[in-house]
């Protein structure tokens, strides 16, 4: 660490940009904090330049709205009441209304307060396990509105996309990642990263989940279509990844994460939606711990409990067929 800068100016050379220069702003009593918990992030927790971006820019618009709504305060007197009052100020008053809500809408709002929280509630973790405070302040908040909303398609929607992609006339790779990404619930970096072992239509079952699923015999020849594709291009026979790009023929990498946008956007539909659909499907048979098997973690889940509590309320006596 740089013993000679000023702790401001550590964390302004660090992260750079517009936000990070305010950081000067910040009070003196916080600054050496700011700075040994981004130096924590950088050194010990080996996160990137912009993660530490998020943090840092986090901390900083909280400090300074401190220093000029509680300039008295210390890092013991951080109440439940300043945190409440800071996310109603950050929520109401300041960034996300006025330059995030009219660019993305709201549900780009519901993101940044979100990750907002977050970033306050693991500072404050961090310094309540280095003795810096007694409590943290953000711990009680649970936000419902920190959870971005599941959007499944509708049925009607759903079974012409099937009509569509089982189609024999269908784009082979169109076909092949839409109906993975709707049957398995696939991820935009799960597909991306999805090695060409991972379908094995030898004994029909899918290895690109936490545990080995089958493959339906009404999936495996849009599958088969798209691997005797595959084989035919050139510039696929070194790549071990299952989607194949052209661009990247002469590297074994997979492919830009934009491809899939582009691939399903003449369908109307985004590989989130697909991934809802398939996850929604799944939780009307079972428990919202099934979930894990797709790769999601606790906090991934909270997306979804919601959609798990309208289930059980309307008790439905004959649920939709699972596409497995």
């Amino acid at each position: 660490m740089d013993q000679l800068a000023s702790p401001a100016g550590w964390v302004e050379r660090l992260l750079g940009g517009e936000v990070p220069a305010k950081a000067h702003a910040v009070p003196a009593r916080f600054q050496g904090l700011l700075r040994d918990y981004l130096w924590y992030l950088q050194t010990e927790r080996k996160r990137v330049t912009t993660t530490l971006h998020n943090h840092g820019g986090s901390l900083i618009a909280f400090f300074v709205w401190l220093a000029s709504n509680a300039p008295q305060v210390t890092m013991d007197t951080i109440s439940h009441d300043h945190i409440a009052s800071y996310l109603e100020h950050f929520r109401a008053d300041g960034r996300v209304q006025g330059r995030e809500a009219r660019r993305e809408g709201h549900q780009k709002a519901v993101r940044t307060m979100y990750s907002t929280t977050v970033n306050l509630r693991a500072f404050f973790a961090w310094a309540k396990l280095r003795r810096l405070c007694r409590t943290n302040p953000v711990e009680p908040f649970q936000f419902e509105w920190g959870v971005p909303e599941v959007h499944p398609l509708p049925e009607t929607q759903v079974a012409e996309l099937l009509k569509t992609w089982t189609d024999p006339s269908a784009n082979p790779r169109s076909a092949a990642v839409g109906l993975l990404c709707l049957v398995y619930g696939l991820s935009t970096s799960g597909i991306a990263n999805l090695p060409l072992n991972a379908v094995d239509l030898t004994t029909d079952t899918f290895h690109g989940l936490a545990v080995p699923v089958p493959i339906p015999q009404w999936l495996r020849p849009a599958l088969e279509r798209y691997l005797n594709w595959r084989r035919d291009q050139t510039y696929a026979q070194k790549c071990d990844y299952f989607v194949v790009a052209q661009r990247y023929r002469n590297y074994n990498r997979p492919a830009n994460l934009c491809l899939f946008h582009r691939i399903l956007r003449p369908y109307g539909v985004n590989v989130r939606q697909l991934r809802d659909t398939a996850l929604a499907q799944t939780i009307q048979h079972g428990h919202l711990k099934l979930l894990t098997v797709f790769g999601l973690n606790h906090n991934s889940t909270r997306r979804y409990e919601a959609l798990v509590r309208l289930i059980q309320n309307t008790r439905r006596v004959d649920p939709k067929p699972n596409l497995w």
